[in-house]
């Protein structure tokens, strides 16, 4: 997946992405079917999103995903997974680095490699 931040705290995201499927129930007439086994396992989507990060850390953030395949392995429906998402995350910042430097007692901070997003 690409991310383009710009200088005002925004990113944006698009790209690719694999999908798995983990559960797949019907409803009907009131009774519950499970259609796992109906499914494919596996699909590949398209994402596109925006993200927001405030001064104190938190991510706020919206992604829209488009299944590319059609999902229907048996009955020949045509369908596709789509899905829309809502996100909260919280960066812990330098203390909660030094705190991990501490736990692994490195003396040198480059010994251990962080990702910042």
């Amino acid at each position: 997946m690409v991310r383009y931040n710009m200088d005002n705290g925004i990113s944006l995201l698009y790209g690719p992405q694999l999908g798995y499927l983990v559960k797949a129930k019907s409803i009907h007439q009131q009774h519950r079917y499970d259609i796992r086994d109906d499914m494919k396992k596996l699909d590949f989507l398209f994402v596109a999103g925006i993200e927001f990060k405030t001064q104190r850390g938190i991510n706020l953030g919206m992604r829209y995903q488009h299944g590319l395949e059609n999902s229907d392995r048996i009955y020949g429906m045509s369908f596709r997974n789509r899905g829309f998402s809502l996100s909260m995350k919280y960066q812990l910042g330098d203390s909660w680095r030094q705190i991990m430097n501490g736990i692994f007692k490195t003396q040198d901070t480059s010994e251990i490699h962080w990702h910042r997003s």
